[in-house]
């Protein structure tokens, strides 16, 4: 299973702010069940209105959550907003992908 094999419910190849939403998954949450979880976690807090903000810096990107949307930010190429049920489909689709059986380097 390769991360560019990553895709999710909606997603629209060769859209721009979702391909930056795929990019930043790749890349500053990675394969980390952790991460994932967390980030599942601080959306669940947004949309139970218990926070109205929540944002990370990653490796490669700044990812800024609010009740309406997710913006992701970069110094070296347009960002993307998406809205934030989006974000929380392709954030799923990203657990679930991670979660899946590895398959062996060759």
């Amino acid at each position: 299973m390769r991360d560019d094999d990553f895709s999710w419910p909606g997603r629209r190849p060769g859209d721009q702010q979702h391909d930056l939403l795929a990019a930043f998954l790749v890349l500053d949450v990675q394969r980390s069940p952790v991460g994932a979880a967390e980030l599942l976690a601080e959306i669940e807090k947004i949309k139970a209105g218990r926070t109205d903000f929540w944002q990370r810096i990653g490796n490669a990107y700044t990812l800024t959550l609010r009740p309406e949307q997710a913006e992701i930010s970069s110094d070296y190429e347009a960002g993307a907003v998406v809205p934030l049920e989006d974000f929380t489909q392709a954030a799923l689709a990203w657990q679930n992908f991670i979660s899946q059986k590895k398959e062996p380097l060759s």
